[in-house]
């Protein structure tokens, strides 16, 4: 019988320090720190500053955009430019309605700052089914309940507007890595059921699988204290069939993206804290934080 996590993933919020909404993000001190005095880490908005200093990062370069404007699928997407040229990571939460932990997270990644590179976020991909906390949406309001993460097929168009629209953005944007945010009520491997919560999933494409690997340790080394929890995962070609974003990414345009899956019965910080935790460090791996 699995315990309900609340003591099985390590706190890493000091006790004064819990969501308050308005950390500071301390990079030096956030990574493998995070028992050094004075350490700010996990944060919902992000401005960088020195270990124990106070000059905040340059001022990036901000803007947001909709998709499906004026319709009820319409929402944002925001794009955060560093001060130099460097990669281009999209996150993108809300692909499912019922899954906060992912949703959440993607609004904090959105106020971050970033030193090179491109940091594109759609927070809140399928706001119908946000707002009805459903998993899909009946679009056409004759109960035929779509899941917008099973309309990418590889090699085909996308098949609604709005996963339309999204991928539009994958192009337009060019990304160069894709993180898609996703809890599950049951554990990968461990729970009876398709559960896949605590689970990292990557594409064949790229570097994918290596970052796979490298969040799976590092997570589980910083964060879980009961094997029960650690984080596991799977690196798997794109046969087309299984019309994920993710997949499409991998398969359209060989280019390298995870789906990241949190265990919903951890309390909700958590789950956040574990999320935003595994987009920083591709992204600090990628060098985004770094002033060239």
């Amino acid at each position: 019988m699995l315990s309900s996590g609340m003591n099985d993933v390590r706190q890493p919020f000091a006790s004064n320090d819990t969501d308050r909404g308005n950390h500071q993000l301390n990079r030096r001190t956030y990574m493998k720190g995070l028992g050094t005095a004075g350490a700010t880490v996990v944060t919902g908005l992000g401005t960088l500053t020195a270990a124990g200093g106070s000059a905040a990062a340059a001022s990036p370069s901000r803007w947001s955009y909709k998709i499906q404007e004026g319709l009820p699928e319409e929402t944002t997407v925001h794009v955060i430019d560093g001060q130099s040229v460097g990669p281009t990571v999209m996150v993108v939460g809300g692909m499912h309605g019922d899954e906060p932990a992912g949703y959440d997270s993607a609004a904090r990644i959105a106020q971050w700052s970033i030193e090179s590179g491109r940091l594109v976020v759609l927070p809140e991909a399928c706001k119908p089914a946000i707002r009805n906390g459903t998993r899909g949406f009946d679009r056409s309001g004759k109960g035929n309940v779509q899941d917008l993460n099973r309309e990418f097929p590889a090699g085909q168009a996308p098949w609604s507007p709005l996963a339309r629209g999204i991928w539009n953005v994958v192009t337009e944007e060019n990304i160069d890595f894709l993180l898609d945010l996703h809890s599950s009520s049951g554990l990968y491997k461990w729970d009876e059921g398709d559960g896949v919560g605590q689970g990292i999933f990557a594409t064949n494409a790229g570097e994918a699988d290596q970052y796979r690997r490298d969040l799976q340790s590092y997570l589980n080394e910083t964060f879980i204290s009961n094997p029960e929890y650690n984080f596991t995962g799977a690196t798997a070609g794109e046969d087309g069939t299984e019309r994920m974003l993710k997949h499409k990414v991998g398969a359209d345009l060989d280019t390298p993206a995870i789906i990241f899956e949190t265990y919903r019965r951890l309390d909700d910080e958590r789950q956040r804290t574990l999320t935003t935790s595994a987009v920083y460090e591709v992204c600090r791996e990628k060098g985004m934080f770094d002033a060239s």
